[in-house]
């Protein structure tokens, strides 16, 4: 994904010499600053807001500018912040994006010294109308808490693997014998019968693990029941809608399970936002990068963008397709290649992954079966 030039607004832009305000903010944790670009007479102001009710502070000065009858447009980096002050500020009656800073690429700014207020400035002077500025889609308040809840789940179950597989590192260094396959009872059993086996610091370290690993396997229990019963009210409301929810839609694909639905379905939510599967695959971040200097082409692997919840299953989704879609037009064209060793079953994974983007994009949106997918 080729980075965008950024261009700034100057004296020949058509809204030149209007009722018009440029903000740009520049979000701290209990810093803001907004820089202020009068179109009308071409004035910058900056404006620092401190403490701990700085958003307060930051949209009751946004709310005056309003009143006093001035066009606004904000523009502030995507980050730690989210999203919500962009709802409440669009409840308002003011425009605001949400710029993508990874997607900037600002020359010989950025030999520039970096401060709250140069940020702003720059934030402010940006031409967000340029075609092709990286703009930030805004999700509604319950996609976002969906976002944050796929988030979580994801870091438990890492939580959870980790402390395991620390528990069987402890086992492994002192010579304690068990089998390569344990159910959960079975281990429990193991950890509780290390009396004497064990030096006593080592002992209690892997107690201390045993029982942390029960507690975040509660968690994930108590989130599973509540991923559920949302699940089940997306479901009515498609249903009273006239359509199909997307996670049934896609489970109907043979080797998509109900957790990959749900991750890809919670993360992205509106598929339509995207003009081609294409476009989708790139937001996953699994498109190729090529960087060509006259003769010289190097491949630097996939872009990694986006999420890496997201990229992470769709890849996992390629390994399930190639052993139960062997049908499947898609698998068929990186079969080949999986059977060779090393770095090519790793590009054929990541390509089938991306392909996979595509094809769920294909039948969530236009409802195109993919040719030869089985259910």
């Amino acid at each position: 994904m080729e980075p965008f030039i950024v261009t700034n607004v100057d004296g020949g832009h058509p809204d030149s010499g209007t009722n018009r305000i440029h903000v740009g903010l520049d979000i701290g944790q209990r810093k803001w600053v907004g820089g202020l670009l009068d179109l009308s007479d071409w004035s910058f102001t900056t404006v620092c807001f401190s403490g701990d009710d700085a958003w307060q502070q930051c949209v009751l000065w946004l709310d005056g500018l309003k009143a006093e009858g001035r066009s606004i447009h904000v523009l502030y980096e995507a980050g730690r912040n989210g999203f919500e002050l962009a709802r409440q500020l669009r409840d308002m009656g003011i425009d605001v994006d949400i710029v993508a800073v990874a997607r900037l690429d600002l020359g010989k700014r950025r030999k520039r010294g970096r401060s709250d207020r140069l940020d702003a400035k720059r934030l402010a002077y940006m031409d967000f109308s340029a075609p092709g500025f990286p703009v930030v889609w805004t999700p509604s308040e319950e996609h976002e808490c969906m976002r944050g809840v796929v988030v979580h789940w994801e870091g438990l179950v890492r939580q959870k693997r980790r402390l395991h597989n620390g528990c069987l590192s402890i086992l492994a260094r002192w010579g304690v014998a068990h089998r390569e396959q344990m159910t959960p009872r079975m281990f429990d059993a193991l950890v509780q019968d290390l009396q004497g086996r064990l030096p006593k610091m080592e002992e209690d370290r892997v107690l201390w693990l045993w029982k942390e690993e029960k507690r975040v396997d509660g968690f994930l229990k108590k989130l599973q029941k509540q991923m559920e019963g949302h699940d089940r009210r997306l479901r009515r409301a498609a249903h009273d809608a006239g359509r199909e929810y997307d996670v049934d839609r896609l489970v109907r694909l043979r080797g998509v399970g109900i957790d990959s639905a749900r991750r890809i379905c919670w993360y992205v939510g509106d598929f339509g936002r995207f003009s081609s599967g294409r476009r989708f695959a790139a937001y996953c971040g699994l498109t190729p990068v090529h960087e060509r200097s006259g003769k010289m082409d190097v491949d630097k692997g996939i872009s990694k963008a986006g999420n890496v919840v997201l990229r992470r299953t769709l890849v996992q989704l390629a390994q399930l397709f190639f052993q139960w879609q062997p049908e499947c037009e898609v698998v068929k064209k990186w079969t080949a290649r999986r059977g060779e060793s090393g770095s090519c079953r790793r590009v054929a994974k990541v390509a089938l992954a991306r392909e996979i983007a595509v094809l769920a994009w294909r039948y969530l949106v236009n409802d195109e079966w993919p040719n030869g997918a089985r259910e």
